[in-house]
């Protein structure tokens, strides 16, 4: 058996214990994953794929940069690479909802309200996130956290959308294409926020607002995404 993972495996198992999941079985429940697949990282046979480092650091309460490292990525930034775009497509679907709720409630602070429309199973009207405003603007918010968001799929939300509102917005955890973007293009109250466009934003509110953000999705990446330490 090829266990080229050897010390990750090791280091694993012994993070597991200390974060009190004894048993593969409760890890594997709170990543909502096989057994099975515990088994073999904890064998070294094989590692998380990277997408899955950020929601482990996350059970086993550990920085994920140290998962990274030791599972054999290369950390996500160099330091001060203040350019680069968040990893938004690292969260899963329900943390990318999440995220935007909080940026959005940053973004908007002082100046608008802003909640879930409840959540999957819930009639949504074809909006997950609804801002409204003092003067009683509504915008409504649609996240979508998919590896592939074409010219079919923006249609598609666009049809799905019956919540009355001013301005509406599809949030998009990675680069927009052209196409994609053409579609808006053609509709003046709607618009397309990818991860880009997010990351700038962000990155335009006050210190203590980014790193309430970055703190809270993305633990130990603080240097990395801002190029602060975090102590």
């Amino acid at each position: 058996m090829d266990c080229q993972f050897l010390e990750f495996g090791r280091k694993l198992a012994e993070l597991r214990g200390k974060a009190g999941l004894s048993q593969q079985k409760d890890l594997a429940i709170a990543l909502s994953i096989s057994q099975q697949t515990i088994s073999r990282w904890e064998n070294g046979v094989s590692r998380p794929k990277l997408e899955m480092i950020y929601r482990l650091a996350e059970a086993l309460k550990v920085d994920s940069n140290f998962l990274q490292e030791l599972a054999g990525y290369k950390i996500l930034a160099e330091p001060n690479s203040l350019a680069l775009p968040l990893p938004l497509e690292l969260l899963t679907p329900e943390n990318f909802e999440r995220f935007c709720l909080y940026f959005l409630s940053e973004l908007y602070y002082g100046k608008a309200s802003v909640h879930r429309v409840g959540k999957s199973g819930h009639k949504q009207n074809g909006a997950d996130l609804i801002a409204t405003f003092e003067n009683g603007q509504v915008w409504t918010f649609q996240c979508k956290r998919e590896a592939n968001f074409g010219p079919e799929k923006v249609s598609a939300a666009i049809e799905a959308h019956t919540e009355k509102s001013k301005k509406k917005h599809i949030l998009l955890s990675r680069v927009a294409s052209p196409q994609a973007r053409k579609v808006i293009e053609t509709l003046k109250d709607w618009f397309i926020w990818d991860k880009e466009d997010v990351s700038r934003l962000l990155r335009s509110l006050s210190k203590d607002q980014q790193r309430r953000l970055v703190q809270t999705f993305f633990p130990g990446q603080q240097f990395a995404l801002l190029g602060e330490s975090e102590y």
